[in-house]
């Protein structure tokens, strides 16, 4: 239905001339002879929905080349099979004037699933695709270099060829000199590394390391807060009601999002004894800041795409309990590598960890 498809097919044929850049993710998944069985398992879930739902995953989702709408397709298919092994599962019931994403049925309790997929920005991901098409490029040429790569800037990739060729010309005629390559729109600085040598005659290697990026949960704060605005209590009726967030970019994880809902993390240090004296939040989070939005969320369910599994699904998982839930759920229920929960609950704060390591989360209530 999805691989064997004429539209696949169409799409195969189209970009056989690209390796990456402008190429739809579909066409990159169907291309990856590692990721078989991911392609199988989204072939035998799209047969277990109604004709309606299989439309719109095939046409909006998987086959677009928006990466947006492409991963909220994958991370949907991916969280319905997931969610299976939990219970039972009803695809966008009617609940009230809400049409939510999932209804996971257990033998406690019904629980409304949002799915929200975060992926990293337009711009972000032009960057990774142009330099993977560039990096790739200079392995082709048959010279025993190894260069270092000191400043990079790509923004088209019709330049890539005439950036190669500039390349291959330095390396043959000047290698002993600087490599300085500058347009109004492409820079790229090299020189050789002269304490490395090519293990390939018949191939050049690099070394790039890019500038650092300053990792804030905050980011996360407005595609999170769209989803836990998005029903009333009285849509919701009494059931609990999780967010499952995916998050595409390598440096955001289940800390991040924690962040974004409780707050920034804040260290006490005895400074004559080196030693901290507590962890806390600067209560700026979510939680805090839309009090009278936040306790219709029971929790969040955090997902990574993690390649190493595939049983059920190729996702890590967290979950974060909110403690100030009108509708609590047992953090148990959900098969998640880690769990944010409460740990110690009193009338002057409540203390919040990960349960693998349990460090001091101190909540001061107000």
């Amino acid at each position: 239905m999805i691989f064997d498809s004429p539209k696949m097919h169409a799409m195969r044929t189209k970009y056989l001339d690209r390796i990456i850049f402008g190429v739809p993710p579909i066409v990159l998944l169907d291309r990856n002879e590692e990721r078989v069985l991911e392609q199988d398992y989204l072939e035998r879930i799209i047969t277990e929905v109604k004709p309606e739902k299989q439309k719109e995953w095939l046409k909006k989702r998987l086959f677009s080349t928006s990466w947006e709408q492409f991963l909220a397709g994958q991370f949907e298919m991916f969280l319905y099979g997931w969610l299976q092994q939990l219970g039972s599962v009803i695809v966008e019931p009617v609940l009230g004037k809400g049409k939510p994403d999932f209804l996971l049925r257990t033998d406690q309790q019904d629980i409304i699933i949002e799915a929200k997929a975060h992926p990293i920005s337009d711009a972000k991901r032009k960057e990774i695709h142009l330099e993977y098409e560039l990096f790739n490029r200079i392995r082709t040429i048959q010279l025993p270099y190894v260069i270092e790569i000191n400043a990079l800037q790509l923004c088209d990739f019709e330049e890539i060829n005439i950036l190669i060729e500039k390349i291959e010309d330095w390396l043959k005629n000047n290698p002993g000199e600087k490599f300085i390559y500058n347009t109004q729109k492409t820079i790229m600085v090299a020189s050789i590394n002269t304490e490395l040598r090519s293990t390939n005659e018949n191939s050049v290697y690099f070394i790039y390391n890019p500038n650092g990026i300053i990792v804030d949960g905050k980011k996360l704060v407005s595609s999170i807060l769209a989803k836990a605005k998005k029903y009333n209590y009285s849509e919701i009726s009494d059931h609990p009601y999780i967010i499952a967030y995916f998050i595409e970019a390598d440096y955001f994880g289940g800390e991040e999002v924690v962040e974004a809902w409780f707050g920034k993390t804040q260290y006490s240090i005895d400074f004559e004894t080196n030693q901290i004296n507590g962890v806390s939040s600067d209560l700026d989070g979510i939680a805090y800041k839309f009090s009278k939005i936040s306790p219709k969320v029971s929790g969040l369910l955090v997902f990574k795409y993690n390649p190493a599994r595939i049983n059920p699904v190729p996702l890590k998982g967290w979950y974060i309990q909110n403690p100030y839930a009108k509708y609590p759920i047992d953090p148990s229920l959900f098969p998640v590598d880690s769990r944010f929960i409460v740990q110690e609950r009193n009338d002057q704060y409540l203390s919040m960890g990960w349960i693998r390591d349990w460090p001091d989360f101190r909540i001061q209530k107000k």
